[in-house]
Formats: C-alpha cells, structure tokens, sequence
C-alpha cells in the first residue's frame, strides 16, 4: 500500500480507478491522436521572455483530469527525489521489473 497526504491505494480498489481511464483508450490509440504541442519561447513587447510550455490536445487534458479526478496521480508525493531512487531508475530502465510493478 502507497499511502500519502491525499491518497491511499489498495490494490483491489485500484482496478475501478484505472477502469476510468479506458475509455479514453480508442483515441489514445488513434494513429490521429496528438498529445499536444510544445509552443516556442517568445519575447513580449515589453522585453519579458515567456518560456517554451506545452499546450495538451483537449483529450490529453481530459485524460490528465480523469486522472487526478480518480485518485491515480499521487500528489503529496515526492516524485522528485524518488525518481533518482534506484526503484524509480529500475522501473524507468528494465522493461521486465515494470511489468512486474504494483501500485504498491
């Protein structure tokens, strides 16, 4: 069990949460679909540069809320220093440990 400030994941309530997220399935799959674009960075007429960001496709944002709508994005988390964790560089770098991977 993951446990945190604002989520708690046991693995028999996790199935529903992520049977929320299939039926964004078929446009994920798409060969049409687009996760967004990168737009460039720009300088304003007052001489202030605004930063490269990402603009999500409307269905990438609907995923992404569906997500943290259905408790699948721990937040509270420290995902900053875990991902230089060995677990976090394992799962990231050996196909088969993440295959193997539970929420837990």
């Amino acid at each position: 069990m993951i446990e945190n400030s604002d989520n708690v994941f046991h693995k028999a309530d996790f199935l529903p949460q992520l049977r929320a997220l299939t039926r964004y399935l078929p446009a994920l799959e798409s060969p049409d679909f687009h996760a967004g674009a990168i737009t460039s960075g720009r300088n304003t007429e007052s001489g202030e540069f605004i930063m490269p960001y990402v603009v999500y496709s409307d269905i990438a944002e609907d995923f992404v809320e569906s997500a943290y709508d259905n408790g699948c994005v721990l937040t509270g988390f420290r995902w900053a220093g875990w991902a230089h964790a060995d677990e976090a560089q394992s799962l990231c770098h050996d196909p088969s440990k993440l295959a193997q991977a539970t929420p837990e």
